[in-house]
């Protein structure tokens, strides 16, 4: 199958994707393929946008939108996000349906949600960021391939000493000791919504924690001097990964589970675990600072294993 002879539909629309949607397409070397958009903030360059702008419609309407398009379509489909549960009565009866996954590969501690998709998803064909990803849909069965992480080519304006940022809304509670620790001696920045998901208490963090909003990296927030990563995972990794490398700076870890995560999916590039307040201040120092032919061909190396691993599973 020709790689552009798909119908790209993103079915959540997140537009906090847009980065990894011009990474994926980039990296696959497709122009002018129809892509479908549930939200006008959703954007990419050189492809045939079209836009179903109800951002607020509800979950089952947003299924009745899709199935409309996927019905309609001659084209296989390619979901660049998708539900895991509404797209149960798709498969029965459209082929050639594939989708790429985020946040759709359900833990081990998940069971109804493993169950379901051991049994209904059988047909779909899922396009895997990370090896644990990949390893845990073999488990249950799925028709699952390993193609990893695209990458996009950024800016990274740092001239002078800045922060270093935990930008995930995913942070384990168990994290705020370390949190405090390291800084002691760095500015750090943490998104509001990761305090609340967490349940942690903002009284608890150092005077040095500044607590924001929303992280404008291009913007107010571009003083990056790394990207700290205080979650907790077995399974899924994080779209920061592929900040910390498009912008070539220090990436830390909090948790050997992600660090594993990340250096299987990334295997060139060198990245440190924080076990003590010292470790960021070592690991900037250590920090090999490519140089900018060197780091855009390491980003080239890794889509081009990405554009191969692609077109040899659809």
């Amino acid at each position: 199958m020709h790689k552009n002879k798909f119908l790209f539909i993103d079915w959540i629309s997140p537009p906090n994707h847009n980065g990894f949607n011009q990474a994926f397409f980039d990296a696959i070397d497709i122009k002018n393929a129809n892509v479908i958009f549930f939200n006008k903030n959703c954007k990419v360059s050189n492809q045939n946008i079209k836009y179903i702008n109800k951002p607020k419609q509800s979950r089952f309407a947003r299924m009745l939108s899709v199935y409309i398009l996927a019905i309609k379509s001659k084209e296989p489909i390619f979901f660049l996000t998708y539900d895991h549960l509404y797209i149960i009565p798709l498969l029965l009866f459209k082929k050639n349906i594939f989708a790429f996954e985020h946040n759709t590969t359900p833990y081990s501690h998940e069971k109804i949600k493993s169950i379901i998709q051991k049994i209904f998803l059988k047909k779909l064909n899922r396009f895997c960021q990370f090896a644990q990803q990949h390893k845990r849909l073999l488990e249950l069965k799925q028709k699952s391939y390993y193609i990893g992480s695209p990458l996009l080519r950024m800016n990274n304006n740092n001239t002078s000493p800045g922060y270093i940022i935990i930008p995930s809304n995913r942070v384990s509670p168990n994290s705020v000791k370390m949190i405090n620790d390291c800084a002691r001696n760095h500015k750090i920045l943490i998104r509001k919504s990761a305090i609340e998901i967490a349940n942690i208490n903002k009284k608890d963090l150092n005077p040095n924690v500044q607590i924001v909003e929303w992280l404008d990296v291009d913007g107010m927030h571009n003083r990056i001097e790394g990207i700290l990563i205080s979650t907790d995972d077995s399974l899924r990794g994080s779209g920061w990964f592929n900040e910390a490398i498009s912008r070539g700076i220090p990436i830390f870890f909090l948790y050997e589970n992600m660090s594993k995560i990340f250096s299987s999916t990334f295997p060139d590039y060198k990245y440190s675990v924080v076990k003590n307040e010292h470790d960021i201040k070592d690991g900037i120092e250590r920090f090999e600072k490519f140089s900018e032919k060197i780091l855009e061909n390491m980003i080239i190396k890794y889509n081009a294993d990405f554009s191969e691993r692609f077109q040899k599973n659809i």
